[in-house]
């Protein structure tokens, strides 16, 4: 299952007065990334509102030579091409990516192939307070401090992480509601720039079987599954 952990910053909060100025994206398959990161800047080519400049610190002049949405829209669709978009807070960007495809005469993504992480943690868990990616990620203990500003591709990074603990911690019955004909996608980007690396060291596949033999014993259920 590919899926792309996704997330934009605006020249502004409100739809109809506002633009894309970034997006950023990170690829994973079966829930671990591949390495494969995707940015973008995007020229608005309108003001960016003082309250959302606070935000994430992006300029108009940094962003005057940058490509227009509708310069970069059949790559954006290549790169997401059938997938699944995991987005915190999806109303916003998904509202947002439409009217920018909407604007170059594209055709629109529908809302049934995007998990709105926003759902899933008020789900995973209902006692806190807020649902945030501040709030989360303290959670989880993570490291916020490349977060001093917003940026799509950080904040992307960041809810990677955080989706990831989300599914370990509410597991499979998390997805329930989610239609399996979504999961079955189609790869296209098959080579990597970086290489999905094995997590686990020679040492510790061979401490786990001095564990496995030492104190389960040879009818453990492990045992039973690692031989079919």
């Amino acid at each position: 299952m590919r899926e792309l952990i996704l997330d934009i910053e605006t020249t502004g909060l409100e739809l109809a007065n506002n633009r894309i100025i970034e997006i950023g994206l990170i690829e994973q398959i079966h829930h671990q990334r591949t390495g494969m990161e995707y940015q973008r800047y995007i020229n608005p080519e309108m003001p960016i509102e003082e309250e959302a400049l606070k935000v994430h610190g992006i300029s108009n002049v940094f962003l005057q030579d940058k490509p227009k949405f509708s310069e970069i829209a059949d790559e954006f669709l290549e790169i997401i091409g059938d997938s699944n978009l995991v987005i915190h807070n999806a109303e916003f960007d998904v509202a947002f990516i439409n009217m920018e495809l909407q604007r170059c005469g594209k055709g629109k993504i529908p809302f049934d192939r995007v998990v709105d992480t926003l759902e899933l943690a008020r789900r995973v868990l209902p006692s806190k307070a807020q649902h945030n990616l501040d709030a989360l990620g303290n959670h989880y203990r993570l490291d916020l401090s490349i977060r001093s500003m917003h940026g799509a591709l950080i904040d992307a990074q960041i809810l990677t992480e955080i989706y990831n603990k989300l599914n370990q911690e509410g597991g499979k019955d998390l997805f329930a509601d989610i239609d399996s004909t979504v999961t079955k996608q189609t790869r296209k980007f098959l080579e990597r720039s970086i290489p999905i690396k094995f997590s686990i060291t020679e040492e510790e596949l061979a401490s786990h079987e001095e564990y496995v033999s030492k104190f389960l014993g040879p009818d453990n259920l492990w045992s039973q599954i690692s031989d079919k």
